[in-house]
């Protein structure tokens, strides 16, 4: 596994042409500072499996929800790079060298980025790119009770908690999601569309009982992280 800046994780059921589309828009547009992995399951009668430089393609045997998918499969891979990025096989990425502009926003800090994406676009990171800190902080991608809902809402109040949450419009994807147009309604979004209730429930629980607690957790993992770190310079008054 090789140490790059910005790792993109692009889960992926029953859309092959949409999957080889977003793969494409994201390798065509981004520079050398990210690297994509995609996610697929076993019993995909339609996978397509992509290795390369800086594709990497993860089957999973056990057939779980998106978010529990990505607690399961990214935690890894969290080490080897210092920011995640998240989107879906249903998505464009419009903008040249995305990666280099997330990368000069949370370099030197620990934060999420978001763009704008023609559904969401300032309310919500629908595609959100976040430091790694965070994750290894909390111990998870999203929290555990989450089905598929509410990523983004929990990195908003998450970042908004650290005052660290940058909105950049310039970074641009097209969000081709069914309700505006974009792929036809499939299994995938209705069988996704099914946990919507029981995440917006799990979700009020979670702001009453984690969030706090996590935005401590971040914090405190930041200021172990910074204080660990050699001294690079040493200035003179």
């Amino acid at each position: 596994m090789r140490r790059n800046k910005i790792l993109m994780v692009m889960p992926t059921r029953g859309r092959p042409k949409a999957m080889l589309a977003a793969v494409s828009s994201v390798m065509a547009t981004g520079c050398d500072y990210s690297d994509l992995l995609i996610i697929q399951d076993r019993d995909d009668s339609e996978r397509i499996e992509l290795q390369g430089k800086r594709v990497e393609t993860v089957v999973v045997e056990e057939r779980l929800p998106m978010l529990r998918l990505l607690n399961k499969v990214v935690p890894p891979y969290l080490p080897f790079y210092d920011i995640i990025g998240f989107t879906g096989d249903d998505v464009i990425f419009q903008t040249e060298n995305w990666d280099a502009r997330v990368w000069n926003i949370l370099k030197h800090r620990v934060g999420v980025v978001y763009g704008t994406d023609g559904i969401q676009d300032e309310k919500l990171p629908t595609h959100p790119f976040f430091s790694s800190i965070i994750p290894q902080a909390v111990g998870y991608i999203a929290p555990p009770t989450l089905h598929h809902y509410y990523l983004d809402q929990y990195l908003k109040d998450l970042a908004l908690g650290l005052n660290s949450l940058f909105w950049r419009p310039e970074i641009v994807t097209m969000h081709r999601h069914h309700s505006i147009g974009g792929l036809r309604l499939d299994h995938t979004y209705i069988e996704a569309e099914k946990n919507f209730g029981a995440d917006r429930e799990a979700y009020a629980a979670y702001l009453a009982t984690g969030l706090a607690t996590d935005i401590e957790k971040v914090a405190a993992f930041t200021d172990a992280a910074i204080a660990s770190q050699p001294s690079s310079h040493t200035q003179t008054l």
